[in-house]
C-alpha cells in the first residue's frame, strides 16, 4: 500500500519521462542502470522503453499529483546528472519539463539544490566507507 504522500503517483509515466530525459543526449550506462533500478523497484518492465526512448517531454499533468510532479521532476534532474555531466540540451530538456508539470521556478531549484547535497552525501558515505579512506587533513591526530 502507497505511503499518503505517494497516492495518485503515476509510476509508468515517472519511467517514461526518466527515459525521454535520459534519451536527450544519449542514454549512458549509468544512466540505463538508475532507469532499471527505478523500474524494478516499482514491478515495471523498462526494456520496451529504452529499446525505443520516446522523444518527446508532453506530460498530461491532469490529474497527477504534486508528489508525481515533483519526484518526476527530481530523478529526471538526478538522472540528468548520473553521467558526471549535465549537457545544455539536459538543461534546456529539464526546463520544458518544469514548465509542463507547473513546477514553479523556486520549487525546481529546491528541488535541484536537495538533489545536489544528497548527491554529496551519498559519495562522502561511499568514500568513507571505502578501503583507502584518507582524512581530508592529515595533520589531525586524535590520539
Amino acid at each position: 500500500m502507497l505511503s499518503k504522500e505517494l497516492r495518485g503517483f503515476d509510476v509508468r509515466e515517472y519511467i517514461r519521462l526518466l527515459t525521454a530525459i535520459a534519451a536527450v543526449d544519449g542514454i549512458d550506462p549509468v544512466e540505463e542502470d538508475f532507469i532499471r533500478k527505478q523500474a524494478a523497484e516499482f514491478g515495471v518492465d523498462a526494456d520496451a522503453l529504452l529499446k525505443d526512448p520516446p522523444n518527446d517531454l508532453n506530460v498530461i499533468v491532469g490529474d497527477s499529483s504534486h508528489v508525481t510532479r515533483r519526484a518526476i521532476y527530481r530523478d529526471c534532474f538526478m538522472l540528468a546528472q548520473a553521467d558526471n555531466t549535465f549537457s545544455f540540451a539536459e538543461r534546456k530538456a529539464m526546463s520544458a519539463l518544469r514548465k509542463t508539470l507547473g513546477l514553479s521556478l523556486e520549487c525546481a531549484l529546491a528541488i535541484e539544490s536537495w538533489a545536489v547535497r544528497y548527491d554529496a552525501i551519498l559519495r562522502e558515505g561511499q568514500r568513507l566507507m571505502g578501503e583507502d579512506w584518507k582524512p581530508a587533513d592529515e595533520n589531525i591526530k586524535l590520539d
